[in-house]
């Protein structure tokens, strides 16, 4: 220590390091590293966050030692970016190195669990006109959301009635379905924070047939009163997937017969999912058996029918998200043989109906 001393008895100096010939060299001076405000961060979601330095003159190279999978630091801004693939608390190691000196300090991340969508504060399996995506969104970096409905752009994302949209900003449920859209349709919405992607079911209901139409009735398990409820059920990637058969679910359509006689004939339409396509070997779809309904007197007033759904093995595409099968159903029944030759044109009801799988857990 090579040093001077005033009067008082004070000193001042500075330090060498030995450079292996007998003399020295100045030891860079320690600077501050500030870590600031590291905002909340979640799984999945994009952040950004940017170290300081005191004094800020100069150049400096930044290096970050214990960040979660998927973030990096900026070697010459000191900025962190990129998306945390884990949840936990990381401390920090961040160091700084440049012509103005060194320094270290230990800053804490936190990272929450990704964003996610929890159904069951819900009295259905699905967001509709009258709840608050808020309420059931769990996980996330807390930062504003966006929606995006993807009802028919893709494989299993269901259908939406032509009147419903769904705002981007609020993502609340606008427009009704009419009068020809009698039943519930199911859909899936894309809601986005940070990057961070969630699939949720939305749904929106039409309870009113047009006048006239057939009396329409579905039983689902112990509900006798289920046409207007989602139906439900479950899958597991890389396993076959099934729905429906031995008489579960079961419809029963009344009105149009004759006296004494009772034509009938039905029609369907499906969306595209892992469900279903042309009838093979652990591939379909479809309603039946089918079967006249008599009353006490044993006068015929309408028909019964069952639906069943099964398919191959479930894709990796579709792990830990929902998926939709919407069901169009068109109903024809009349008095005379050939009544129903064509359903569509002879038409007397119509339903959709919408079934949403969910992962197992």
């Amino acid at each position: 220590m090579a040093s001077t001393t005033d009067a008082s008895g004070s000193s001042t100096g500075f330090d060498t390091l030995a450079d292996g010939t007998g003399g020295g060299t100045t030891a860079a001076p320690m600077v501050e590293v500030l870590c600031g405000d590291l905002p909340p961060s979640a799984v999945g979601a994009e952040y950004e966050h940017a170290f300081a330095v005191e004094p800020e003159a100069g150049a400096w190279n930044w290096t970050v030692d214990g960040l979660p999978e998927g973030m990096t630091v900026s070697p010459l801004s000191g900025a962190l970016s990129g998306a945390p693939q884990a949840e936990g608390s990381f401390a920090l190691t961040v160091s700084v190195d440049g012509a103005m000196g060194q320094g270290e300090a230990v800053c804490t991340l936190e990272v929450g669990p990704a964003l996610g969508a929890d159904l069951s504060v819900l009295a259905r399996p699905c967001v509709g006109p009258q709840d608050s995506l808020q309420d059931v969104l769990v996980g996330g970096d807390g930062s504003p959301i966006t929606c995006e409905s993807v009802a028919g752009m893709g494989n299993g994302n269901g259908a939406a009635p032509d009147a419903v949209e769904v705002d981007p900003e609020s993502c609340a449920i606008e427009g009704s379905p009419t009068e020809n859209e009698f039943g519930t349709w199911v859909w899936l919405t894309a809601v986005e924070q940070a990057g961070a992607r969630v699939l949720v079911p939305f749904c929106v209901t039409q309870d009113t047939q047009a006048a006239g139409a057939f009396d329409i009735s579905m039983r689902f398990g112990d509900d006798t009163d289920a046409l207007l409820e989602p139906l439900t059920g479950t899958f597991s990637v890389g396993e076959p997937v099934s729905f429906g058969g031995d008489g579960d679910p079961s419809f029963e359509v009344i009105g149009g017969c004759g006296d004494a006689s009772c034509y009938y004939g039905f029609n369907y339409a499906v969306g595209a999912s892992p469900f279903g396509g042309e009838c093979g070997e652990r591939n379909c779809f479809g309603l039946g058996p089918s079967s006249i309904l008599s009353d006490a007197d044993g006068d015929p007033i309408g028909f019964a029918h069952t639906m069943f759904a099964y398919g191959p093995e479930v894709p990796a595409s579709f792990e830990g998200r929902p998926f939709v099968l919407p069901w169009n159903l068109t109903y024809c029944i009349g008095p005379s043989e050939g009544d129903c030759d064509d359903v569509l044109a002879n038409a007397g009801g119509r339903v959709h109906v919408s079934l949403l799988m969910t992962p197992e857990l």
